[in-house]
């Protein structure tokens, strides 16, 4: 009954931090870390996360995507974009970078950069920073959740430290995926001269 009852738990605490996570969610493996730590917290009682360690109030909700979420998901948006605009329909309209208008650039990390990064534990464990210059992962584990707050988010997964696929754009692409087609043609070709010119009957 013990061990189902903390399965529950984990699952149940996923789906709230899945929940919370927002465009987050497209880093699955930071979404596991996230749960992971939480599970692993010492709970209200200290500085960070929990602030004085009262006990949470109505209309005091959200601190986990005020504090944590937000903070991580204002590093992607710093790395495409430039600001949000208000559409004719009265939305939002995001403006990206110069010169980001038709591609991201080699050296701009994406999500499957950032989510590669956290496949990674050495990567995680080396560049994860603290806005102290403390490394996160030198701290006890139980208290790493109430300290995600202070982690410097830009310095910790910046695009040009974590890239690791750079998308190069040129005709060379086009090669790339056609050259089977291209291949077979030669190959048709070929078998259509050999056979044309009566090479084989020479013989």
């Amino acid at each position: 009954a013990s061990e189902c009852s903390r399965q529950l738990v984990e699952i149940a605490l996923y789906l709230l931090v899945w929940g919370e996570s927002g465009n987050l969610r497209f880093m699955p493996e930071l979404v596991y870390l996230l749960t992971e730590l939480a599970l692993a917290s010492a709970g209200p009682g200290g500085p960070g996360f929990y602030g004085d360690g009262s006990r949470g109030t109505a209309g005091r909700s959200g601190r986990f995507l005020a504090r944590i979420v937000r903070p991580i998901y204002a590093l992607v948006f710093d790395e495409w974009y430039e600001k949000v605009d208000i559409n004719q329909k009265g939305g939002d309209a995001k403006v990206v970078h110069k010169g980001f208008e038709r591609y991201l650039l080699p050296d701009v990390a994406n999500y499957d950069d950032w989510n590669e990064f956290f496949c990674d534990p050495s990567q995680v464990t080396k560049f994860i920073l603290c806005k102290d210059g403390r490394d996160f992962f030198e701290l006890p584990h139980e208290q790493r959740f109430a300290e995600l707050p202070n982690v410097h988010w830009h310095a910790s997964l910046k695009g040009s430290q974590i890239k690791t696929h750079r998308e190069c754009h040129s005709l060379w692409g086009v090669y790339a995926s056609t050259h089977r087609v291209w291949l077979l043609h030669a190959l048709v070709f070929f078998v259509g001269a050999v056979i044309g010119t009566g090479v084989l009957h020479q013989k």
